[in-house]
């Protein structure tokens, strides 16, 4: 094979890169590659295109992850939960319910603390749901200190009880915080983490069941006080 014939094979991704290619490795078109060079050339021309589709990959990564919760973002949630929602409108068997958690005087202990200690409180309600929500449930931070879960066929029972373990996690993880010194005792009894849930009923929007998830989190947090 030539140098010719190897451009035409499109492993190349632009014109310049078989230009490029061909001054480092001082060819021409028409010149037979001895299978040594062939196999060079090839893997050289892969790698970087493999080196591309990593390096695409991981900003996507980045623009759908979270950098403090470590979660997928408002974004990805919404279009994870429309799909679960369509397939609930094709068959009402799929049903799913959606829990809203909103973390309790966060604004006070992030101006009177610092970013810094708000952060790890972000971060340690990240931790909880990803330990407390099965590996397929949607999860993700959807703004500011709220954070959003998706979870398929699940009972009302089931769903109290995962308020509750998440409520109760939030607690268990500042308690180690506050052992090793990083949240002090005035943060762990300020803070804490009230959570609602609804599911959806036939011919509602994705939305509204998000809505009344959220109301039914602002219902409880109003109780607790």
């Amino acid at each position: 094979m030539n140098f010719g014939q190897l451009i035409n094979t499109g492993i190349f991704r632009t014109p310049e890169n078989a230009q490029a290619c061909a001054e480092a490795y001082s060819v021409n078109p028409d010149e037979e590659l001895p299978d040594s060079l062939l196999f060079s050339i090839i893997s050289g021309a892969v790698n970087e295109t493999r080196l591309i589709h990593q390096n695409h990959r991981k900003q996507i990564e980045d623009l759908s992850i979270d950098s403090v919760s470590g979660l997928p973002n408002r974004k990805l949630f919404e279009e994870g939960h429309d799909r679960l929602h369509q397939r609930y409108l094709r068959d009402t068997k799929q049903g799913y319910t959606v829990f809203f958690y909103d973390l309790d005087n966060f604004k006070i202990v992030n101006d009177k603390h610092g970013h810094q200690v708000g952060d790890e409180c972000i971060r340690q309600v990240g931790k909880v749901l990803r330990h407390v929500m099965r590996p397929n449930d949607l999860i993700a931070r959807y703004g500011g200190d709220e954070f959003v879960a998706a979870v398929k066929k699940l009972r009302k029972v089931d769903a109290e009880e995962v308020i509750e373990r998440v409520g109760q996690g939030f607690h268990g993880a500042l308690d180690g915080l506050e052992y090793n010194k990083i949240i002090s005792t005035e943060v762990r009894s300020q803070i804490s983490i009230s959570g609602g849930y609804a599911s959806p009923v036939p011919h509602e929007t994705a939305a509204s069941v998000l809505r009344r998830a959220d109301a039914n989190m602002y219902f409880v947090k109003a109780e607790n006080k």
